[in-house]
């Protein structure tokens, strides 16, 4: 599998740097997954990431042969709201997948069950919840985790999540969207 990692920067970057940004995903290979790499931390103000996450994620949706996967180190929900701004990659065989707590730098595990009631069983695992603030132990206790995901084999994950994204419908994530207010 051939892989591009973007690395983003501690705060979120503006003017050229930001469609230089969106350049560099629209210049990747149909064949290529990318893989976005956050550095942590809150990631400027609100203003800023809506900007930065608007850039990225409209690059993605118009490069229809791109699969992503969104993966740890992106505070504040980033992961998981760039994912599901991305709709469009979940609709095919090349899916968005994401690894990201769901509660950012707080930690908190509250949406779970609330997605949970959302996608059908099982489904969570696929939605690929993972990441180094994450709980393990919270992790097993939902179902969200298999060996692949637990292993920290970011190849393993990257190839086993895309596959598992490929089964959650649009739907279902405008259904998540919804509930989260995107």
């Amino acid at each position: 599998m051939s892989r591009a990692d973007l690395i983003l920067p501690p705060e979120p970057p503006s003017g050229a740097a930001l469609r230089a940004i969106g350049r560099e995903v629209r210049a990747l290979r149909p064949s290529v997954t990318l893989v976005l790499r956050g550095s942590g931390g809150r990631f400027g103000p609100p203003s800023a990431r809506s900007a930065f996450w608007d850039t990225v994620a409209s690059a993605i949706e118009r490069h229809e042969g791109l699969t992503v996967a969104v993966v740890d180190g992106l505070a504040e929900g980033a992961a998981l709201r760039l994912a599901l701004a991305c709709d469009l990659r979940l609709a095919g065989p090349d899916a968005l997948a994401w690894l990201s707590p769901l509660g950012g730098a707080r930690g908190t595990d509250a949406p779970i069950p609330q997605l949970r009631r959302l996608l059908p069983p099982g489904a969570m695992a696929r939605a690929a919840i993972s990441g180094g603030r994450w709980n393990p132990e919270v992790g097993r206790d939902q179902g969200l985790w298999d060996d692949a995901l637990e292993a920290g084999r970011l190849e393993e994950e990257v190839r086993v999540l895309t596959r598992y994204a490929a089964e959650v419908g649009v739907g279902q994530v405008r259904a998540m969207k919804a509930m989260l207010g995107g």
